[in-house]
């Protein structure tokens, strides 16, 4: 049976997350952040997904962006995250999944934007894609 389509709301902000495989560590060190933010800032200019805010934590990823078409927000992660398993698996000499399933997303209603997101990333989750480099160094 073929999987439902994933139904993306254009141009309402959106809690996007996904955990890695086994929640294996697949965020664990700067370096690997910084590949994976810099693909994360490539895909979603390209596929017009502005981010209003991502927290990074060493097992899973949270994100808020806002897609500009029915397309974005999947063709960003799919770009995002297909081309960051790639490099985790040649750096760790491994093949196979990395993340754990399809991404989950879901819209946000503008007046519970923070609250939902904040009950699930607590501060960590800051306007403007900052990092908290604080919480992205505990481990959970």
């Amino acid at each position: 049976m073929a999987r439902l389509a994933r139904i993306a709301v254009v141009n309402v902000a959106h809690h996007v997350t996904q955990r890695g495989n086994g929640r294996q560590f697949i965020l664990a060190n700067d370096d690997e952040r910084t590949v994976y933010l810099n693909l994360l800032r490539k895909y979603v200019e390209i596929y017009e997904l502005p981010l209003l805010g991502y927290c990074l934590m060493s097992n899973h990823v949270h994100l808020v962006g806002v897609p500009r078409k029915s397309d974005s927000l999947a063709q960003a992660l799919k770009q995002t995250h297909g081309r960051y398993a790639t490099y985790w698996n040649a750096r760790h000499r491994s093949s196979g999944h990395v993340w754990q399933g399809r991404f989950y997303s879901c819209p946000l209603d503008e007046s519970h934007l923070w609250i939902e997101t904040g009950g699930q990333t607590g501060r960590s989750l800051s306007a403007g894609g900052t990092l908290d480099r604080n919480h992205q160094k505990r481990n959970e």
